[in-house]
């Protein structure tokens, strides 16, 4: 059966601002610890958020 419209994955835990934001906060050398807790996320989806970045840019 087709499901049009389906999402595949995740849902991203972060808007495509907190993204940005948070970025700019690990740039700065905020402890990704502290940055995920204030966006109740687990460090490692600030980690990824910087791996996936760091990608983009290559």
């Amino acid at each position: 059966m087709h499901h049009r419209g389906a999402q595949f994955g995740r849902k991203p835990k972060l808007t495509k601002h907190q993204t940005r934001e948070a970025l700019k906060r690990v740039e700065a050398g905020e402890p990704l610890r502290e940055i995920a807790l204030s966006y109740n996320v687990d460090h490692s989806t600030i980690s990824r958020l910087k791996t996936r970045r760091a990608a983009e840019a290559i």
